[in-house]
This record gives C-alpha cells, structure tokens and sequence, in this order.
C-alpha cells in the first residue's frame, strides 16, 4: 500500500500588519507633544482675558472675584453686588492678603451695605514682609519696594477700578492697623483721585517701622513727616476740604504708636487749616477687630453721605 504523502511544513507569510498599531502610536505621541508645547506657550493675557469674560458671564448680581496682578505684585478681590456703589480699597492689616477681611469675619459685619449695593468693596495684597516688616533687610530696598506698591495701587487698581464702577463716585482709602496706614499714604498724597480715607488704628510714623532710619524714598511714605512739610498755601489743601478724611484709634492697649501719630496728624491738619476728623476713641478700645468692626459701621454713613 502506497504511503502518503505528508504535506510540507507551513511558513508563516511575512506581513506588515505590525505597521499599523505602530503608526497610531507614533501619532498619539506626536499629538501628546505638540499639546503640551502648547500647553508652555499659554498666552497669558488671552488666559486672564477668557477668566475674565467666563466671571463676568455666569456673575448674576451676586458678589464677583477678580484677580489682577501688577508687576511683581499680587492680587486683589471685588466683592460687590452692584456697580453703582462706593469703591472702597480695602489694605489688609499686616501682612495679610486679600482675604484678610474674610477670614476675620469682617465682610459679614458689613454684609448688609455691601448686598444692599451701598458699597462697593476691593480688598488688595500687600507686600508688606518686603517692606515694612523686613526687619533684617536693606532699608533703601525695602523703601523702594513699598514706593512700588504705591505706584501699584495708583496706576493699576484705580484705573481697574473706575473701569468697573459706576458710581460717579471717588474711591475711599481703608484700612485697619497698616492697612491704615497704606490707606492714609495714598489718600494722602493723592487727594485728586480718592474721595477719603477710613484710617483705623494705622501707625503714620516710617520711622517706627525702620528703626529710625529714613530716606527721600522712605519720607514720601511717612504721613506725619511729608504732611508736615506740606506749604498751607498748597492746592491740595482745598481738596482735603473736599474730601472726608477719617482717622480713628482706640487708647487701650497696642494702640499707643496709632494714638501718638494720630495725634500728631490732627496737631498738622489744625495747623493747616485742614478738617479731617481725627476720632480717640475710649481707653477701653483696644487694637484688635471687635472694634475695627464697630468703628467701620458707625463711620460707613457719613462716608455714604452726599
């Protein structure tokens, strides 16, 4: 009987089927990188831009946050329900940020003013553990780094500030402890763009943060040693008349550097001829923010006063 034939073995046909997978992967990979090449070159203008435009369209009236940076600045928030109130600019104490208000419960205190559409509120940054409270660093650097702010404050967030109020209305410097006293410095120097000023418990003496040292620099934002220099002839005279200036402090204790400037401060307007309200509140009043509250409301309506 014949013996059959076995078949020959089977070779696997060479293919390219591998090329398939292999190319979709590549051009994930390529797609990967040029998303995040592209990803590095945000443009950040366009970016704040679009942040913008998306708070602007889903803000209904309720309270809007904003974040606006200067040069090597910080941030700064807008809590408002309306845009026809008074700007107030909010300073922090010190070294606090643009939440320092509301972590203390400070906007609860005033919620209804700020809801009701009365006021209209800005709370900025500072960069007070640059300037003031550097203790340890060079005195010329941090003088400088506080005049920036000023500049900061002046030429970016007013102008900010009007583009989005539209009250009519000058905006009113406030603060409590150095918040205070960056209040006093802007409205101060530049009484043609504030309407006023709400200084609470604020130290107006550089020196006393500078271990006595002063400079040219430093003297522009030491209200007790410009204002004193200032001629009672000079023009910004009649605007602090038009104005409604307001410094208060307690006499209980930690108040004793804001009642000692206070007081120098209402001995200068007295001379002056300049009829800012310089408030000394009881020797029970103490510098801390049970009172900082109480005072903002019991000033808030003159402020608001036509």
């Amino acid at each position: 009987m014949a013996r059959k034939k076995r078949p020959a073995p089977h070779e696997e046909e060479a293919s390219e089927a591998w090329l398939l997978p292999y190319s979709d992967l590549m051009t994930l990979l390529l797609a990967l990188f040029i998303c995040l090449f592209a990803i590095s070159q945000t443009d950040e203008t366009k970016l704040t831009q679009m942040a913008q435009a998306f708070s602007s369209a889903f803000n209904m009236g309720g309270p809007s946050f904003f974040q606006g940076a200067g040069p090597a600045m910080n941030s700064s928030r807008d809590l408002t329900s309306a845009d026809d109130g008074l700007p107030l600019v909010a300073f922090p104490c010190q070294n606090g940020d643009c939440y320092n208000y509301e972590g203390y419960g400070f906007l609860d205190n005033i919620a209804d003013f700020i809801e009701g559409g009365a006021i209209q509120l800005y709370v900025v940054d500072t960069v007070d553990v640059e300037s003031w409270s550097d203790v340890y660093g060079d005195k010329g650097w941090r003088a400088w780094r506080q005049e920036q702010y000023y500049h900061y404050i002046v030429e970016e967030v007013l102008p900010c500030i009007y583009s989005r109020n539209h009250s009519g209305k000058m905006p009113v410097a406030f603060g409590c402890s150095l918040g205070a006293t960056h209040a006093a410095i802007v409205f101060l120097r530049r009484p043609d763009l504030f309407g006023g000023c709400l200084a609470l418990s604020g130290a107006y003496d550089a020196k006393y943060f500078f271990d006595g040292w002063m400079n040219d620099v430093l003297y522009r934002n030491s209200p007790v040693h410009f204002m004193e220099n200032l001629p009672t002839d000079h023009w910004y005279v009649g605007l602090y008349n038009q104005r409604k200036p307001i410094f208060c402090v307690g006499q209980g204790p930690w108040e004793d550097e804001g009642r000692r400037t206070t007081a120098i401060l209402r001995d200068i307007f007295q001379a002056k001829g300049i009829g800012a309200w310089c408030d000394f509140w009881g020797y029970d009043v103490d510098h801390d923010w049970p009172w900082w509250k109480k005072q903002m409301r019991y000033f808030l309506p003159y402020l608001l006063e036509d």
